[in-house]
């Protein structure tokens, strides 16, 4: 913007007063000016393409955590008491949360990484119920 101008005006003065010392300066002044610029518009770029980064790598550490709950299932503490109702309200919870995610992504890295957390709990949540509730399960049909 203004710092690429100001290079355009003192390369012009420059090219024009050849001799001139001060124009020289103008011109060593703006590309100096245009340099910081550059670097404060790569850095900006860094920091947005790292903060994306650190939501990306939250969703990632969620799946592999919930791989995890979901392959130690057998060894995972069940809610003994849970009822077929906690099963279902979890298993929504579930769904909130995930929808919540989805809905983070493109909004808030915060709340990405909010929503991440959501999806591990309320998953944790279900497997716990589920493997609890399974006592109601009987192989009796009548």
């Amino acid at each position: 913007g203004i710092a690429s101008q100001q290079l355009v005006l003192a390369g012009k003065d420059a090219q024009r007063f050849k001799k001139d010392p001060t124009a020289a300066r103008s011109l060593s002044k703006a590309a100096e000016g245009l340099a910081e610029s550059i670097g404060v518009l790569v850095t900006n770029a860094h920091n947005a393409l790292a903060e994306a980064q650190k939501g990306t790598r939250e969703m990632e550490s969620t799946s592999t955590k919930i791989q995890s709950m979901m392959d130690q299932f057998a060894t995972l503490p069940a809610n003994e008491a849970a009822t077929a109702m906690e099963v279902a309200a979890a298993a929504r919870s579930v769904a909130d949360s995930s929808l919540q995610m989805v809905s983070a992504y493109n909004v808030s890295q915060e709340d990405l990484v909010k929503a991440s957390g959501h999806v591990y709990a309320s998953t944790a949540k279900l497997l716990s119920n589920t493997k609890g509730a399974s006592r109601l399960l009987t192989d009796d049909p009548s």
